[in-house]
């Protein structure tokens, strides 16, 4: 009984197949990213009377969600039948330190036998040396030291065994506290940020479970994981950060279109005197709006394919 369970073995085998489906979400989502960018171009050049067919990129998005919304489903039974042998895990783990006290017995039992074995052939070798330096005076040999050993499987399964089910109940544990933490955050005094489950979020912060840069959605996690995330700043939604992105480059010419007009007050004013101590560095500006722009794009992620570049 001390070797694996069947049920981890099952176990294993759900997770193989929650991994697989959880990289085929992980697609699907950036082809409705594709999709959905693909809509925004074609009703954008049909508004403007441009030739393009906006319906045909409809349908894309909406067969990008529905596969997204079926994968969703796999994976959610998935993790479902992963979070429903707690019960069984719990039991196992009772039954196996319920036997344990007789697999320790044993395993004394069985190595003071071998410790006397050991002892009496060591008592014997040490008799001969004994006898042989009563003749040719003291030998000089190694003393004797521990090796290192590593414990045949039986020996060594029940612990392992209890290992492995207490880390699947630590993971279900895990899950539970994820999803009791929308309820926790809200109740906090911080800044709060509206989450959507239905839009695609990129990760923002390396802590957060997944790579910085990967876009994610509800599925994608556990529940409540990702609105954790959301709410804390670690994800966020990849349609602000693309607007975020495309109103940048505007937002850094009118800061330096601002240290312009102020450059140029201030030498209208020099001009009309020369003794003003001057109070304004353009040049100083113009590197800090220099220093910004770079600061923001590091800042805020930009989309480059299957990833949101940070």
């Amino acid at each position: 009984m001390f070797n694996k369970p069947k049920l981890l073995e099952v176990r294993g085998k759900i997770i193989d197949a929650l991994r697989a489906e959880e990289a085929r979400l992980s697609k699907l989502i950036l082809e409705r990213v594709a999709a959905e960018r693909a809509l925004v171009e074609g009703e954008t050049a049909v508004t403007l009377g441009e030739q393009a067919d906006a319906n045909a990129a409809r349908r894309k998005v909406d067969g990008a969600i529905a596969a997204i919304n079926r994968q969703a489903s796999k994976v959610a039974g998935l993790r479902s039948r992963l979070a429903g042998q707690a019960p069984e895990l719990e039991s196992s783990v009772r039954e196996i330190k319920a036997a344990l006290p007789a697999h320790v017995e044993g395993l004394k039992a069985t190595f003071a036998d071998e410790w006397a074995r050991g002892v009496a052939a060591f008592g014997a070798i040490m008799g001969r040396r004994a006898a042989i330096e009563g003749y040719i005076g003291k030998l000089d040999l190694p003393e004797a030291r521990p090796v290192a050993c590593e414990l045949p499987g039986a020996v060594t399964a029940p612990w392992r065994t209890i290992k492995s089910v207490v880390e699947a109940l630590d993971e279900i544990a895990g899950w539970n506290r994820a999803a009791m933490m929308p309820a926790v955050d809200a109740m906090g005094n911080g800044a709060h940020h509206t989450f959507d489950p239905s839009v695609v979020y990129a990760i923002t912060h390396s802590p957060a479970g997944a790579e910085v840069g990967a876009l994610v959605m509800e599925p994608s996690f556990t529940p409540g994981w990702l609105c954790h995330l959301a709410q804390i700043g670690y994800a966020a939604p990849l349609a602000s950060l693309d607007w975020q992105n495309a109103t940048e480059a505007g937002a850094a010419a009118a800061r330096r279109a601002s240290a312009d007009q102020e450059r140029d007050r201030e030498e209208q004013r020099q001009a009309q005197d020369p003794n003003r101590v001057v109070s304004y560095d353009l040049e100083k500006a113009r590197e800090a709006g220099a220093a910004n722009l770079r600061i923001s794009n590091t800042v805020v992620p930009f989309h480059t394919g299957d990833r949101v570049v940070i």
